[in-house]
């Protein structure tokens, strides 16, 4: 059993993410924008809902890494990953192992942001993210976000005008990178020869065959 363990965020893949905009960000309950960036093979952006963080993921960069796009060709838009965050990396990884199953993709290298992730053929189905991360990362409302609307009794805020700051710092949400476009490439310590695997990327994110 892990301790300390909260799911983060649910993520979906797409292939253009401007046209989810008004999907997530006016069709379903007024959504607080948290921010998105750049990073090998993928761009992203997250959204906050009531009890619910989203994340939209769609192909970028695919010369350097072309996992979401070998994702999407296979299986078309939809459920990529989910993303637990973690008060203790390395006692989650142990409580893993001692439950059967092969931790993968594990990188504890940076100082701000460990993670590894568990493959869906042992969970089965899904990849599932295991990250801890001590950052802060807050963003502006892109350009063409759904303007204001009615808010309903029960639910936050609706957005900020488009270029404006959202009014709040998200926690845990993109690893350090995921603002900018700095990101080291995918590695897989932890794992060798046939267990081998590069893991999606659950916001660092790394890449699934």
């Amino acid at each position: 059993m892990i301790d300390d363990i909260v799911l983060d965020h649910v993520a979906v893949a797409v292939q253009e993410r401007r046209s989810t905009w008004g999907r997530y960000g006016h069709d379903l309950p007024p959504a607080r924008y948290l921010g998105g960036g750049v990073g090998f093979g993928f761009a992203n952006y997250q959204v906050e809902y009531p009890g619910l963080r989203l994340e939209v993921l769609r192909p970028a960069r695919v010369d350097e890494n072309d996992f979401l796009r070998r994702f999407l060709d296979r299986s078309g838009p939809g459920p990529h990953h989910l993303k637990f965050k973690v008060g203790d990396i390395a006692g989650a990884i142990g409580a893993a192992e001692r439950a059967g199953y092969r931790p993968v993709g594990i990188d504890l290298s940076d100082p701000t942001w460990k993670e590894a992730f568990l493959h869906p053929r042992d969970i089965p189905g899904v990849v599932v993210q295991l990250a801890w991360t001590s950052n802060q990362w807050e963003d502006d409302y892109p350009d063409g976000w759904p303007e204001r609307r009615t808010v309903k009794p029960g639910h936050p805020p609706a957005p900020p005008p488009a270029g404006t700051a959202p009014g709040g710092v998200a926690l845990g949400g993109c690893p350090p990178s995921c603002p900018r476009t700095r990101r080291r490439g995918p590695t897989s310590s932890g794992s060798s020869g046939s267990n081998r695997w590069t893991p999606t990327p659950l916001p660092s994110r790394r890449a699934i065959r």
